[in-house]
């Protein structure tokens, strides 16, 4: 089983409309164009890192399957995963 997940720096939306507005809107603007490089938000670059001390890429086990390493697929405040 995989999943795709994003996670993004900022308020949480009142809802899964909003939610998936502002989704909409942070992939638009940090993810979707090749040609915009954005350092990644402190606190995202901190979940990444949580993230694959947990889950080390090494493992064969590993939830977190990325290439290049999964810091580089954050872009300002939002990170788009695939797990498995």
């Amino acid at each position: 089983m995989s999943h795709d997940l994003a996670v993004w720096d900022g308020d949480r939306p009142l809802d899964d409309l909003r939610a998936g507005l502002t989704y909409d809107e942070l992939y638009e603007r940090y993810l979707e164009p090749e040609d915009v490089v954005v350092p990644p938000a402190p606190r995202i670059v901190a979940y990444v890192e949580a993230l694959v001390s947990r889950y080390p890429d090494d493992v064969d086990r590993s939830v977190v399957r990325a290439s290049p390493p999964v810091v580089e697929e954050a872009s300002g405040p939002i990170v788009y995963l695939l797990m498995s």
